[in-house]
């Protein structure tokens, strides 16, 4: 299942309905490449390089990346976000530092 949600202010906003893989479901075991792609309000969602769907999503000057999982546990690797123009913005997993810590 694709779940996709847009935070504003550090709340979940609004939320696109799930989407099911009803044809492929997913493998324990099995890595997946996910592409979401955005640019201007036309978004698309691919799962190894076969689009999933694509929507309109509001658009933003600026904003940021996140991944979650929720009832499932999964993995990132290789993750890494691209301006429109292609220049590489984060390549990698992103340094992390312990809640609390300044």
């Amino acid at each position: 299942m694709v779940h996709l949600v847009k935070f504003q202010n550090g709340k979940a906003a609004s939320q696109l309905p799930p989407r099911d893989i009803k044809d492929k479901p997913l493998q324990d075991g099995r890595w997946y490449a996910a592409k979401v792609k955005v640019r201007g309000e036309q978004a698309e969602c691919y799962l190894d390089g076969v689009k999933l769907f694509d929507f309109k999503a509001d658009k933003h000057a600026a904003g940021a990346v996140g991944l979650e999982s929720t009832v499932s546990s999964y993995r990132f690797k290789n993750i890494k976000v691209t301006a429109p123009d292609g220049t590489i913005l984060l390549e990698g997993l992103p340094v992390l530092t312990p809640a609390g810590v300044p």
